[in-house]
């Protein structure tokens, strides 16, 4: 009987464990490739207003802006991605001992221009999708970011 409750609270722990773990997994983040794919749903972090706002648009408008952002997506990725080093060596510059404002400053300078040029490369891709599409769509495309963009900034501005 003994080794039956000890057995059973073992268990217990292992399971209470795990699901400490999930949960706690879940709610910190964790590897992009195992996070669950954005929507309506409200996981993950937002998606650019841009992106989201394309949901609004006619089927043949979404297949024109899936196909120009798949081509290129495996760049955009690695340039997201390399952006996301350069903010952790920029985070490692300001966190150094002895700290070195040169270091920092020459840190946080590559990590804006890696930025700046993803976010330049993935807005060409937007005006290539565009002169792909109809003029509805891209109606539609200009009205969804507006709204998106403005209610965004009302609940900012309400946090504040």
């Amino acid at each position: 009987m003994r080794l039956a409750v000890t057995i059973l609270l073992a268990l217990s722990l292992a399971a209470n464990v795990f699901l400490g773990g999930f949960v706690a997994g879940r709610l910190l983040g964790g590897p992009g490739l195992h996070r669950p794919p954005l929507g309506a749903h409200g996981m993950g972090p937002p998606r650019p207003a841009l992106i989201a706002a394309a949901e609004s648009l006619s089927p043949e408008g979404r297949e024109i802006f899936r196909k120009t952002f798949e081509s290129e997506g495996a760049k955009l990725r690695a340039d997201f991605g390399r952006s996301g080093e350069l903010r952790r060596a920029f985070a490692e510059a300001l966190a150094a001992e002895p700290f070195e404002r040169a270091k920092a400053e020459a840190a946080l300078a590559a990590l804006q221009a890696a930025e700046a040029e993803s976010h330049r490369a993935a807005s060409l891709l937007v005006v290539e999708a565009a002169e792909k599409m109809s003029p509805a769509d891209r109606a539609v495309l200009v009205d969804a970011y507006r709204n998106r963009r403005r209610k965004a900034w009302r609940e900012r501005r309400r946090e504040d």
